[in-house]
């Protein structure tokens, strides 16, 4: 760059050249790549202007700037200048760091960079007529720009030499009021797609997936590493985070072997700073949150008229009379209950709040961050604060580096977590399955005495269970610390310097159980007023139907579990610049990793395998080069072993390479350079592995009780007596090994006009080799345990567009606009699943993620088109039924008529997020969404549907029934007296109840929805205070509003469409007000 360091020749083309007309089109930026290195030139000389301005373009006031370009050792070449207004302007300087530009408008500003150097603006307006000719610019190296670097968990690495898919986020992104850092990451990261499936407080994380599904098990949970370590991403608090990386690729991710093979979120925390005075930050965040869905029932009238309908339109009586369907309206809750059972059971507002106090600063030697947060938040039910879905957490965490010697560095850390979680007796999913699929009108939820109803049989009142049998609290307490020493070499050779950690980390487990029975009742008719089931007065009067119930509290003791995790890591590190322009890096490295459990499960050889210590370890080796900033590569190996599989398999390794040319930093690219500020073009292949489903020293077969044939009737046939023994309950598997990921990645970067920023990432995954289970082996082998086979392997594709833009004028800022755009797309290639009578149910050369549906080809429209069509077995079907089609064409419709359909993963991901400010106030917020994805309507959502939400029949009166049926169901003119209900298009068809629903209620494409969605996922208004003078005691303070789950688009209604399950603990919208302080001290 510097004068005395130039050494290429370099060609400079003229304005009116074929080359300006090429390239003067945005669009032609690609074109342009093929021809990379040969300029087309008409003379050769002193740089020229991109673009004349024509006569239009020029005014009165258009100046002439010219001038020289300088550092502080001398004249600098091939600077960038142009008009900050329109980049079309402009011109670069000349071997000698002059420069002359025409046709400037005097109020313009000029605009000059090069990478390595930090931008300079210079206001036309505000110089002199003499100064005009006469402009002496001289530039800062920018250190901070080159020497960017970013975290890789082992390492870290410039951020302009990286070669692989790694992205990086601003810790500030992540903040919000919530307890889940998951929760944060939807939309903020390309290729990375998130499923929520509870929003009760402490279970509300979110499991997510790096670039699909790579796996024909569905598992690809990513490695979280915090501070190197392995950790889960709810570990640690977003205030307490410096750096936040994800690794995609192989090149990224090859060092971490087995753990990395489904990509790598990498978090660094806070540490202090050399001679910082202390400085100290306090936060506080209260919310207020509601359901973003509220499911809507049926009241009991029309549940009752409903229930009517579906058994006269079946050639029955109706259930209900019409004088029972009038009481039910009549408000009667004792005798003709009338239960919204969602508002009964769940508040309309529950309350939440957040915290954080953390120091920092540093001397000489020493320097220092210590952080306390906690978190607590309310549950929304409609009882008390034991019997609710509570959740408190305190964390802290410090971490002291110190400089024992000139060579030798020493930090400590240590992070510390205490939760405490409380739930109703009987489990919140039980009670929120329950509530989801009771009537109106079985039971009031409670008697108008206060005491609790009695249930029909096998019925069961989630009012009483919530608030009549007691709680339990589970305690949790995590403690880990870890010693890092870093020591430096150069005695031995420049650059050279070994790293060491350690790590200790307990969790802890205990559960409180705070047991009780309760006590039912019912009206007691023979004891009250003229056998009304009240007395004079109009109270209700009850008798005890379970007086030998205790209904006192009692606590169960559950034993404390809880494990250990020891950590150990070794590194050998070299970093230093050979001949002024090639840097090179190079790591060694050694990982070992020991999990023990406090209370192993398990019988027989199963108890004592894991009783036994896990073990992981690794040996990673990387090298990276960087020539001038402009050419870069990385070679990694690494090599994983497991006590999964034989010795002889035990270890295998996995390599990648990876390459990338910063094409807008070479010569020739200079003229280009006021527009497209950035080119980049990297690619990377390599290989990962993981164990996949393999088990624990399964190559050893394992003994253990069997409970043997049965002998003899006994009471009831099948009820024999059993007489166990030891028997072989595992069998040995030699020939497993290492499932391997091959992974390429192709990435572009483009820059325009220093404002604009896209990365577009274009990648294929082949993973083979997976372990399948062999289900396809007949019983008759007699074999204890199914055996598995390194036989599966899916293909996974896709591209990642990234596009951020930002800029500012006067008091008005962009610091960011950003869109992400992704898709993916996985196919099964072998999964050992075929079966040569049904091939197209073994889901191969399909995407993960569909499930067995019958094809609906609508609704029967008369009888004539039931007896034309195939036998369908599961009831007698009339007109207004789901028709199916017959798949393999034997005229009777079966378990092999179904096919594999509605994928629960998204095709496409996309958001959009912006932060702008004006002066002091700030406005953020994001959107995010999914396309191409399904969910399956079931349970209560059918009407009368014969079958629970895991497919067991369940024949019973009480399902309740979905608002949305009532008004939108096939009903023949013969009950309702017009064809117009005849709708062949309804959404629901013709009513059933009980056995003769099985045929409506079968798992098909009737019930097959799009879930689609665009979500305002968060928006926050803030105002930024920030003192003019620095030395105040009052560093800034912000305050804020925030709603965060504002609203939600899609087609689909029938639960939200982020969760999989409308069974689930409701998400959450959370308004929020907080403020954060920060103090000089």
């Amino acid at each position: 760059m510097k004068k005395n360091r130039i050494k290429d020749d370099i060609t400079f083309y003229h304005p009116n050249s074929i080359c300006t007309h090429i390239f003067r089109p945005l669009g032609s930026l690609l074109f342009f790549s093929f021809f990379v290195g040969h300029i087309w030139a008409d003379n050769i000389g002193e740089p020229s202007l991109i673009q004349q301005p024509t006569k239009h373009q020029q005014a009165k006031d258009n100046v002439l700037v010219s001038g020289k370009v300088k550092d502080a050792l001398g004249e600098l070449a091939y600077i960038t200048i142009h008009v900050k207004a329109n980049a079309l302007i402009g011109t670069i300087s000349g071997e000698d760091g002059s420069f002359s530009l025409s046709n400037v408008p005097r109020n313009s500003t000029l605009v000059f960079s090069y990478l390595g150097y930090k931008t300079k603006e210079i206001n036309i307006s505000k110089l002199k007529n003499q100064e005009l000719t006469s402009l002496l610019v001289e530039m800062e190296e920018d250190s901070e720009l080159l020497d960017e670097v970013v975290v890789t968990g082992v390492g870290s690495q410039k951020k302009v030499s990286i070669v692989g898919a790694i992205t990086t986020l601003e810790p500030s992104e992540l903040k919000a009021p919530t307890r889940s850092l998951s929760t944060q990451l939807a939309g903020r990261v390309a290729g990375v797609t998130f499923v929520q499936k509870s929003g009760q407080p402490g279970k509300d994380g979110a499991s997510f997936i790096i670039r699909g599904i790579n796996s024909v098990t569905g598992n690809s949970e990513p490695l979280i590493l915090i501070d190197g370590l392995k950790r889960t991403i709810d570990d640690v608090d977003p205030n307490d985070i410096e750096s936040f990386s994800v690794l995609k690729d192989a090149s990224a991710t090859a060092v971490y072997g087995l753990e990395g093979a489904n990509g790598i979120i990498v978090i660094k925390t806070k540490t202090g700073k050399v001679l910082a005075k202390p400085s100290v930050r306090v936060s506080y965040s209260a919310s207020i949150n509601n359901s973003t869905y509220k499911p809507k029932w049926v009241d009991a009238v029309d549940y009752a008229k409903m229930k009517n309908e579906a058994y006269v339109v079946r050639g029955k009586k109706p259930y209900y009379s019409d004088q029972d369907i009038e009481k039910f309206g009549d408000a009667d809750m004792d005798f003709y209950p009338n239960v919204d059972w969602y508002k009964t059971m769940v508040k309309p507002n529950n309350f939440s709040q957040k915290a954080n106090f953390n120091i920092s600063g540093g001397g000489n030697v020493v320097t220092y961050y210590m952080s306390g947060g906690f978190y607590k938040e309310n549950g929304m039910f409609n009882s008390g604060n034991d019997s609710n879905a509570d959740y408190n957490q305190f964390n802290f965490r410090s971490n002291i580096k110190a400089d024992v010697s000139s060579s030798t560095t020493l930090a400590l850390g240590f992070d510390g977590r205490y939760n405490t979680t409380t739930e109703p007796g009987q489990g919140v999913d039980n009670l929120l399955n329950i509530m989801n699929n009771l009537n109106p009108t079985l039971f009031p939820a409670e008697y108008s005495n206060g005491t609790a109803p009695e249930e029909p049989p096998g019925v069961t009142n989630p009012y009483s269970l919530l608030t009549k049998t007691g709680f339990v609290k589970d305690y949790a307490n995590h403690m880990s610390t870890n010693l890092n020493i870093v020591q430096k070499l150069d005695f031995i050779t420049e650059g050279l310097f070994v790293n060491f950690i350690a790590s200790f980390t307990k969790n802890n487990y205990y559960t409180h159980k705070y047991e009780k029975k309760y006590q039912k009742h019912a009206p007691d008719f023979a004891h009250s007023y003229m056998g009304s089931g009240r007395d004079e007065e109009g109270n209700l009067v009850t008798i005890n139907k379970t007086p030998d119930v205790d209904d006192k509290m009692s606590f169960k003791y559950v034993a404390p579990t809880g494990n250990r995790v020891i950590e150990v890591q070794g590194s050998a590190n070299y970093s230093r610049t050979f001949f002024t322009d090639l840097h090179t890096t190079g790591l060694f490295l050694y990982k070992q990793r020991e999990y023990l459990t406090d209370a192993p499960q398990g019988k027989g050889a199963e108890l004592l395998i894991n009783a036994l210590a896990s073990r992981e370890q690794s040996l990673a080796g990387r090298l990276t080069f960087d020539w001038k900033h402009r050419y870069f590569m990385d070679v990694n190996i690494g090599a994983s072993g497991s006590q999964l599989f034989t010795p002889d398999k035990r270890w295998s390794t996995f390599p990648s390479i990876g390459a990338g040319w910063l094409i807008s930093d070479e010569n020739f690219w200079s003229g280009l350079r006021p527009v497209v500020d950035l080119f980049k073009i990297r690619v990377t292949y390599g290989e990962v592995g993981a164990p996949g489903s393999a088990k624990r020293f399964g190559y050893l077969a394992a003994t253990g009780p069997l409970t043997g044939y049965s002998f003899g009737f006994g009471n009831a046939a099948g009820s024999g007596v059993s007489i166990g023994g030891i028997g072989e309950t595992r069998l040995e598997q030699l020939g497993l090994t290492w499932e391997r990921n091959k992974k390429i990645n192709l990435g572009i970067e483009i820059g325009l006009f220093e404002q604009f920023k896209l990365i577009t990432e274009l990648y294929r995954y082949d993973n083979e080799m997976q372990l399948i289970d062999l289900n396809r082996l007949p019983s008759t082998l007699g074999l204890p345990t199914i055996p598995k086979a390194n036989l599966g392997r899916t293909i996974s594709e896709g591209v990642d567009f990234d596009f951020t833009y930002s800029n500012s004028w006067n008091n008005f800022r962009i610091n960011y606009i950003k869109g992400i755009i992704c898709y993916n797309n996985n196919e099964i290639k072998e999964n050992g699943q075929l079966d040569p009578k049904v091939p197209y149910q073994s889901g191969i050369g399909l995407d993960y993620g569909r499930s067995l549906n019958y094809i609906a080809l609508g609704l029967f429209k008369d009888q004539e088109d039931i007896n034309n069509s195939p036998v369908q077995t599961w009831n007698d079907v009339k007109p207004g039924d789901i028709k199916y089609k017959d798949i393999d064409g034997d005229g009777v419709i079966t378990l092999t008529d179904r096919v594999w359909l509605g994928n629960r993963y998204p095709k496409w991901t996309y958001s959009l997020a912006f932060d702008i400010s004006y002066k002091n106030f700030t406005l953020a917020s994001r959107l995010i969404g999914k396309s191409n994805v399904y969910r399956t309507i079931s349970g209560g959502r059918i009407p009368f549907n014969p079958y629970d939400s895991n497919g067991k029949e369940v024949i019973n009166e009480n399902g309740a029934l979905y608002y949305a049926a009532m008004n939108d169901h096939w009903t023949p003119a013969s009950y309702s007296g017009t064809t117009a209900t005849e709708n062949p298009n309804a959404t629901y068809p013709r009513l059933a109840f009980g056995s003769e629903n099985r045929n409506n209620a079968q798992q098909s494409t009737f019930w097959l929805r799009e879930s689609s969605y665009l979500q305002i996922a968060d928006i926050e208004l803030g105002y930024n205070w920030i003192p003019k003078d620095k030395n105040q005691f009052f560093k800034s303070i912000y305050f804020y509003g925030r709603c965060d789950n504002v609203c939600t688009f899609s087609k689909f209604k029938d639960w939200n469409p982020e969760l999989t399950s409308p069974y689930a603990y409701p998400l959450k919208r959370t308004i929020t007000l907080g403020f954060e302080i920060g103090f000089n001290l």
